[in-house]
């Protein structure tokens, strides 16, 4: 079953946990749980992406829309527990290094 969910909202901090393989089908859910989290007035949200099994470019286009979304809130985005094929490609599409960190770098 393919979900990102609100794990954690606390102190400012919220952390969304993405399990499954997302696409242009159901890359969507990362913006619905984005909202949900901002709605709960954080200033760092964290996307761990250790459970997720595979993103494709849509899905890299919707966490920089999360991104630029969250720094309209003055909420920083960033993604954690990259790896394989989900790092990969989030490295040919050239969105590591933005959402790895929150300033960009």
């Amino acid at each position: 079953m393919t979900r990102v969910t609100l794990v954690e909202s606390r102190g400012g901090r919220c952390r969304l946990r993405a399990v499954g393989e997302f696409d242009r089908d159901n890359c969507d859910q990362f913006g619905a749980a984005t909202r949900v989290a901002l709605s709960a007035y954080c200033a760092e949200l964290v996307v761990d992406l250790a459970e997720a099994t595979f993103v494709d470019a849509a899905t890299t286009r919707a966490l920089l829309e999360c991104y630029e979304h969250a720094a309209t809130y003055g909420c920083q985005l960033r993604i954690v527990n990259t790896s394989g094929v989900v790092a990969r490609v989030l490295e040919l599409c050239d969105a590591r290094r933005a959402l790895l960190s929150p300033a960009g770098r």
